[in-house]
């Protein structure tokens, strides 16, 4: 049986490692629009902080499933079984997980497109961030949201 996991996130990792547990013979593969191995989100406020280097937020990938980076989905043909990524690729299934996680939702107010508003989602986030630090004077920033990972940015950025 041929399963396609669409995105990289923990959930991906976990069920592609719960898959093989229960068919080893299945074959599994993760589709990842990111250019990185799959990490853990919960370490993004440690990279920004730099007290983490990213190499310590990888996470391990189970045996015999075949990770493929930048591969991002753009289309589910339900009835063929298969997804097309944007440069035409399509990979056949027989079941499909989507684990693509949550997106960061920034309102539509004024300044919200300004390029000093962020959220941190991603690697490539982070690492606007840190430009933007290393770049700017301002010593003051907003946080939007309570949640854990803002609070830990917070910190990382106090």
């Amino acid at each position: 049986m041929r399963h396609v996991i669409i995105g990289g996130s923990i959930a991906a990792l976990s069920a592609a490692r719960k898959i093989k547990e229960l068919k080893p013979e299945d074959h599994v593969v993760i589709l990842s629009k990111e250019n990185e191995k799959p990490y853990s989100k919960m370490t993004l406020p440690y990279l920004l902080s730099k007290e983490m280097h990213t190499n310590n937020a990888y996470l391990n990938l189970p045996q015999e499933v075949e990770l493929i980076l930048n591969k991002k989905v753009t289309a589910v043909n339900t009835i063929d079984k298969f997804v097309t990524t944007s440069t035409g690729e399509k990979f056949p299934y027989d079941k499909l997980l989507i684990a693509t996680g949550a997106h960061a939702y920034i309102p539509e107010i004024p300044g919200s497109t300004l390029p000093s508003v962020f959220s941190v989602r991603n690697l490539p986030d982070v690492e606007k961030i840190k430009e933007r630090i290393e770049e700017s004077n301002e010593k003051r920033v907003i946080l939007s949201g309570a949640g854990l990972v803002n609070t830990e940015v917070g910190d990382a950025l106090i």
